[in-house]
């Protein structure tokens, strides 16, 4: 769908989104360090929150990517696994766009990094905005080479 269409449907109409995927895995898999990691280690609970939404009228629903990012997931140890996880957050998503029975748009949902301000006073070269951007091109080229309808920020 291109932004075009996506405009004149707000136009024409209320589009209903899904809401907390965090609190629907929490109360399905229990208390996790990441619920991003969840992509890869329960994508079946992830993609059953998905179908839930959907069932519920969700005519928008976002992937499983609110925190995963390079800043987020490093003290994880999960650094390396950005491209992955957001990578599977789309997937598992889609997945659940074409096992409906109507139209699904699919939203990347991207966080924020996850920095304080007293982490960008004792590293200003870390995070400085073409730094922070290119974490965000990172996490998006993943989420964008799966056609991803639109991004929530």
């Amino acid at each position: 769908m291109k932004i075009q269409d996506f405009n004149e449907r707000l136009k024409d109409s209320i589009l209903i989104a899904d809401g907390a995927m965090g609190s629907l895995l929490h109360e399905a898999v229990g208390p996790q360090r990441c619920f991003d990691e969840l992509n890869s280690t329960e994508p079946e609970a992830v993609f059953r929150v998905h179908q839930a939404y959907i069932d519920a009228g969700a005519q928008i629903i976002e992937t499983n990517t609110f925190g995963a990012n390079r800043f987020k997931l490093e003290p994880l140890g999960l650094a390396d696994e950005v491209q992955k996880l957001n990578g599977r957050g789309v997937k598992i998503a889609r997945e659940a766009r074409d096992s409906a029975a109507r139209e699904i748009l699919v939203a990347g949902s991207i966080g924020p990094l996850g920095i304080g301000v007293q982490a960008v006073i004792r590293s200003p070269t870390k995070f400085w905005p073409s730094s922070a951007s290119k974490h965000w091109l990172s996490r998006s080229a993943a989420s964008i080479s799966t056609s991803l309808n639109i991004f929530l920020h």
